[in-house]
């Protein structure tokens, strides 16, 4: 059986980004298990899933200290502009956790 390249994507997708497991992609998207490990396997899906799971990480300190640093900005100047980007990244930091 042929399986189209936007499958194998999202089961990537799937494993990488979204932390399912072999038997969880399998139930939602129709693959044979045997197939998504031999995949998996052959695509480093597990190297790749540690590197996401890493540059979440990276990402997400990073987002912390640029918004600690706006806050002391802020609290320093009282500029409506700083301010109104605290609260801008206020409201994306709390989307993103929301979406955890």
């Amino acid at each position: 059986m042929t399986v189209s390249k936007g499958l194998r994507k999202k089961a990537r997708m799937l494993f990488v980004e979204e932390g399912k497991t072999i038997v969880e992609i399998a139930q939602l998207i129709g693959i044979n298990g045997r197939t998504l490990e031999n995949w998996s396997v052959g695509e480093r899906w597990k190297t790749s899933r540690i590197m996401f799971q890493r540059n979440e990480e990276i990402n997400n300190k990073n987002l912390n200290k640029l918004y600690g640093s706006l806050i002391i900005k802020a609290l320093d100047t009282l500029d409506i502009e700083i301010v109104d980007r605290v609260l801008q990244l206020e409201r994306i930091i709390h989307k993103a956790e929301s979406n955890d």
